[in-house]
Parts: C-alpha cells; sequence; structure tokens
C-alpha cells in the first residue's frame, strides 16, 4: 500500500510540473484567445529585435505578417510594407530597405527554422512558434 501511495504521489507532482512549464494558449480575463510568439528581426548589421510576444486575436489567426507588424510597432520600430504583385512586401525595417546592397537583396523570412511555401501574409503563426525576419544579401 505504501508504494501505491508513492506512486500516486510521483504521478501527480510529474503532471503538475508538466501543465506549469508549458506556454498556454487559451483565453484572457475578456474571453479573447492570446498567441505566444517569439519573434526575431537581424538587419543588415544588427540585430533589431529578438523578443517574446503575446497577443490577442480576437477570433483571428494570425499570420508571419501579422506577428511582424504588431512586434514592431509594440516596440516603436519604423517599418515599410509596400504592396507588389504576389502581395505584401517588407520594404524596409529599422532603416535597411530591400536592394539597400544589391538588386537581389532583401527581406526574407522563416518560421521554426524553416522557410514556408507561403508568403509572410499567408502563413500562420501557432503557439510557441519562432518567426525570424532577416535581410539576405546575394553574394
Amino acid at each position: 500500500m505504501p508504494n501505491m501511495k508513492k506512486k500516486i504521489l510521483i504521478t501527480t507532482l510529474v503532471l503538475i510540473m508538466l501543465t506549469s512549464s508549458m506556454v498556454t494558449f487559451g483565453c484572457d480575463a475578456n474571453g479573447e484567445d492570446e498567441l505566444s510568439f517569439e519573434l526575431k528581426v537581424e538587419g543588415i548589421e544588427e540585430t533589431i529585435l529578438d523578443s517574446e510576444f503575446q497577443t490577442e486575436i480576437n477570433d483571428e489567426e494570425l499570420t508571419a505578417l501579422d506577428a511582424l507588424t504588431a512586434g514592431l510597432e509594440q516596440e516603436g520600430i519604423e517599418y515599410e510594407i509596400e504592396e507588389a504583385d504576389f502581395g505584401p512586401y517588407v520594404h524596409s525595417i529599422n532603416g535597411d530597405e530591400a536592394g539597400e546592397t544589391g538588386e537581389m537583396d532583401g527581406w526574407m523570412f522563416e518560421v521554426n527554422e524553416e522557410t514556408p511555401e507561403t508568403g509572410a501574409d499567408e502563413h500562420l503563426i501557432e503557439e510557441g512558434d519562432l518567426v525570424f525576419f532577416f535581410y539576405h544579401q546575394e553574394e
């Protein structure tokens, strides 16, 4: 019997530890959904932003572009997005403009260290994602 109590206690403690260490996707006090993600922005010569964010999504889905603009606006970092034939295009962040160091240079993005098959305005972000925008220089 003491062994059984010990097993139940250990199992309960493990479940409590696992539950408390997980990043949660849930509702805030107002019943609105919240989403946590990490946003990193690497410019031509420096890291512009590397922070974790939590945002309300209000029954809407958050795209990589939404995550970028929300993070930049929250931190007061200037950016410019242009409308191109293929959709929105990040033209500049913090003064680093596309084409600044070469004709084929510009802003690209990855999510969880993978290049998505869709544009930043279409790729949906999930809880705990790492959204990484970086200035790509053609060699």
